[in-house]
């Protein structure tokens, strides 16, 4: 009788292992791995977090005034106001009178990347306008627009002859800046 009683206990044990604890076990297993998975996704968001930190300290050590010449290289937005003073200076150091001019950012159309491996694109504006001066000095001018720290591309150049030798010659000039999106 004890031994029916002591195989029976044995049994009973298998079978509590089997369906209790093992299921247990293997759910114990599975949760290892996840843990696993999980430390790993910490120690990637940790490294993250650093150089982050890093970015975030370089980008505060680079001077405002630095940081202000990149914007006026390639501005946050299409101010048109800001385009057209710094046209009126350029004509106005050149000896140059600006007699009109047209700002419009170009329907639909971007870039290349500002960064290499960014989606972000520039998008660029289009300039028109009519400067009126001395020949002798256009020079000057397109040297003043060439040093400007807005990126400006002339596309198109062209003038009217006023007929008299010393008269003002008017130059039509299109030209792009750049923007970002």
């Amino acid at each position: 009788m004890r031994l029916i009683i002591a195989s029976l206990l044995f049994a009973s044990s298998i079978a509590v292992f089997i369906f209790g604890v093992r299921p247990v076990w293997q759910d114990i297993g599975t949760l290892g791995a996840k843990k696993d998975t999980f430390s790993t996704t910490i120690e990637r968001i940790n490294e993250l977090r650093r150089a982050r930190d890093t970015l975030i300290q370089t980008y505060n050590s680079i001077s405002q005034t630095d940081i202000r010449r990149v914007k006026k290289i390639l501005p946050d937005t299409l101010n048109s106001g800001l385009i057209l003073v710094e046209l009126s200076n350029l004509a106005s150091q050149s000896g140059f009178l600006l007699k009109s001019t047209d700002v419009s950012a170009a329907a639909g159309r971007s870039g290349a990347p500002v960064v290499r491996g960014a989606n972000q694109r520039f998008a660029e504006v289009q300039l028109k306008l009519v400067v009126s001066g001395p020949y002798e000095r256009f020079r000057s001018f397109l040297q003043n627009l060439e040093k400007n720290l807005r990126i400006i591309d002339v596309t198109s150049l062209s003038f009217t002859s006023p007929g008299q030798p010393s008269a003002s010659v008017d130059f039509s000039i299109e030209a792009k800046s750049y923007t970002q999106p």
